[in-house]
């Protein structure tokens, strides 16, 4: 494969200074709101806040270092900066008010001015990264500002690399091509269908030599031991950039990040991603949002209760032993909708024109409002708003079996409505493939989980429950 020498784009030798530039408008965001903010509430300023602005410009700027908020950020989303950036913040304005409160100064200067600083500097940070980030888009897409990129190994991740790569050009990446030597005897690869440039491991060192290939990422299976090791000896020879991508397609990725055991570096591959801070954002984000529905629903729930009474003997709420976050059972509550209360080894669906079901409860279940009672297991912590249902013991330990990764589901709390059902996968699971579908796109709301996407889901949810017809 012959390889043009890559001609660098207009921005590439100035990283290191774009780099600096963004240090320094950082710390300047900080000392800029401090001055505006006391603009504004007419505070005089005094002494004091010349320090304040001297110590969090400082604690910013260490703090950076720690979160991590100058490395290189041309591969991940948007997000993962912006919470960078707002957790280094966030450090230092609790630094501060410790710092406040031990020296006994709080009182010397204006809670309101430093209020305003505090949120004033997170959005001008912030904001100064979306702008940057939109800046570099523009140019990456007319081809500034890139890096030549190439892919060792022909196999399912290599061919979702190359997708990647090719479909997201804000990235800044250029492909070069794909380097496998075993290719020609493995005809056709997953990589083949992409048609893209290929050649063999010896005709990418070359490439290398002649300074077209700036990055490279080798995609090999865990079997391929020796080949790895053999290719990244040869690799370290060079000046490129070197990444390491496992087949960990071969498991299901939740949460996956990098940890440690004692010195030994280490990935996880299952677990939940509402560790640290995302713990506490989501219990947050559950309790408010449970306070502020249960008064709202309490007459809905009222006339349920009554109605149910009126129609049928029985108790006015079901409950059923359900798995909740890491497969701990619980008592889910729902209000009566059948003439029958399983809750055995064994649980027949509801189906269309179910028996089973009352008169009331056809009704409650068609906008389901069954589900309401649900809001107090989330304000006890069972469940979650937002999450993968919860099945009945029985259907779990049936599926666990035949559906890979439905166990996964249990690494986040279970939900009162969830991706999946908004997205249709609701009701009756009549086909096997129906729970397959569900449980993919339950996995799939664990792995993009956010504040956003739980609040897109609740409105989704909403307009939703009004058209549902699979659900008897």
């Amino acid at each position: 494969m012959n390889a043009e020498r890559r001609k660098p784009g207009t921005f590439r030798r100035f990283d290191r200074g774009l780099s600096a530039l963004i240090r320094l408008v950082d710390v300047g965001c900080v000392g800029l709101a401090l001055i505006v903010s006391t603009h504004i509430f007419s505070v005089e300023w005094i002494h004091g806040y010349s320090y304040v602005a001297v110590i969090a410009m400082a604690l910013f700027a260490l703090g950076s270092e720690y979160f991590g908020t100058y490395t290189s950020w041309r591969t991940a989303p948007l997000g993962n900066e912006i919470v960078a950036v707002s957790l280094t913040w966030i450090a230092v304005v609790v630094g501060l008010l410790v710092l406040g409160y031990a020296s006994k100064t709080t009182a010397d200067f204006s809670r309101l001015a430093l209020g305003t600083w505090f949120l004033g500097t997170l959005v001008l940070i912030a904001g100064q990264r979306v702008g940057l980030r939109i800046l570099l888009r523009y140019f990456r897409y007319r081809g500034f500002n890139t890096r030549s990129l190439a892919v060792v190994g022909d196999n399912d991740v290599a061919a979702h690399v190359v997708e990647t790569v090719t479909s997201a050009p804000w990235m800044g990446f250029r492909l070069v091509g794909v380097f496998d030597d075993r290719r020609a005897c493995r005809m056709p690869t997953p990589v083949s269908k992409l048609e893209m440039p290929a050649g063999t491991f010896a005709e990418l060192i070359q490439a290398i030599e002649g300074g077209a290939v700036d990055v490279v990422y080798v995609s090999l299976p865990l079997s391929a031991r020796a080949r790895l090791e053999e290719m990244l000896t040869r690799l370290a020879n060079t000046t490129v950039s070197i990444f390491v991508i496992p087949d960990f397609f071969l498991f299901e990725i939740l949460g996956g990040r990098w940890s440690t055991l004692g010195d030994i570096p280490a990935v996880s591959v299952c677990e939940t991603p509402f560790f640290g801070l995302h713990g506490w954002l989501k219990r947050l984000e559950d309790i408010f949002l449970s306070l502020l529905i249960l008064p709202s629903i309490a007459l809905p729930m009222a006339l349920v209760t009554l109605a149910i009474k009126l129609d049928s003997r029985g108790p006015v709420l079901f409950q059923q032993i359900r798995y909740g976050l890491d497969g701990k059972p619980f008592r889910v509550w729902k209000f009566r909708s059948m003439s029958v209360q399983e809750n055995g080894a064994v649980i027949e669906q509801a189906k269309r024109d179910d028996p089973r079901v009352t008169r009331v409860g056809r009704f409650i279940r068609r906008y389901s409002l069954d589900e309401l009672p649900q809001f107090f297991n989330v304000l006890v912590g069972d469940m979650s708003i937002v999450g993968p249902r919860p099945h009945a013991v029985a259907h779990n330990e049936y599926f666990r079996g035949s559906i890979r990764g439905y166990m996964l589901r249990h690494k986040v709390k279970p939900g009162i409505t969830g991706w999946a059902q908004v997205n249709g996968w609701r009701g009756e699971t009549d086909d096997p493939e129906k729970m397959v579908r569900r449980v993919d796109h339950d996995l799939w709301y664990i792995r993009n989980w956010s504040l956003m996407l739980d609040l897109k889901i609740v409105l989704m949810t909403t307009l939703l429950v009004l058209r549902q017809k699979d659900v008897y």
